[in-house]
């Protein structure tokens, strides 16, 4: 696939040199990145890709895309599943320190 397409550490680089300079330039800028929700599309204490201005303070706000309802329910569907899957994995974590 490399060979094909290349290596992707090239354009990661890319990504976050424009985040940086959105933060030290103040840019307040509009990203995709993943941010911890708080009550956003009705998802809490989960990190997912939303769109969100950086700047000197990183995350300055986090946009709000008008959903439709089949979108918005898609969305916390998918809340629900990464914090059911963070949860799993927080206990395997959790049992595996008190039998080391």
């Amino acid at each position: 696939m490399i060979d094909r397409k290349g290596s992707s550490c090239y354009a990661i680089a890319a990504a976050l040199a424009q985040l940086v300079a959105a933060i030290l330039r103040n840019e307040n800028r509009v990203f995709t990145v993943s941010s911890i929700l708080q009550r956003e599309y009705g998802v809490s204490e989960v990190a997912l890709s939303v769109p969100t201005v950086i700047g000197s303070r990183g995350i300055e706000r986090i946009l709000h895309v008008g959903l439709s309802d089949h979108e918005v329910a898609q969305f916390l569907e998918n809340g629900r599943e990464v914090h059911k899957r963070i949860m799993e994995a927080e206990f395997v974590v959790h049992a595996e320190m008190k039998t080391a």
